[in-house]
């Protein structure tokens, strides 16, 4: 398989949480929407009304490629022989963080949560490097 095959196999399993997913369908998919993302942040950065709506673009890219990477990533986790469960922590932290830094906006709080969330992405992070159970397994 392609690169661009694991990406649009990622796309094709939008709400797919069951079953597994190798280290190359993850490791592209979620590399590719981060630079994509992160372009289209750099790009909005610039002054200009090009700027806005590259702004506006990586927003809705956030909001659009959010469920199919906690989807892979939940497949992923099915590959190592881990519960896709394991996904709920990290994203809980992104959003406590997000509501106490910005809503009731208590930095030391939200730099707490956001170190926790960190820390809990590093380990997901080895965890999914891992090889894959071989045969079949529970998931």
């Amino acid at each position: 398989m392609q690169w661009y095959d694991y990406y649009i196999r990622c796309w094709k399993h939008y709400f797919d949480f069951k079953g597994r997913a190798r280290r190359a369908e993850w490791i592209i998919f979620v590399a590719c929407n981060r630079t994509i993302h992160d372009l289209c942040k750099y790009i909005g950065e610039l002054e200009g009304n090009v700027a806005i709506i590259v702004s506006v673009v990586a927003l809705l890219f956030g909001l659009v490629t959010f469920i199919p990477e906690v989807a892979v990533c939940v497949r992923r986790l099915h590959d190592v022989g881990k519960t896709g469960w394991w996904m709920t922590l990290p994203v809980l932290l992104a959003i406590t963080t997000y509501v106490f830094l910005f809503v009731f906006q208590l930095e030391k709080v939200g730099i707490a949560l956001y170190a926790a969330y960190g820390v809990t992405m590093i380990c997901l992070i080895i965890v999914s490097i891992k090889d894959g159970q071989p045969g079949v397994n529970k998931w």
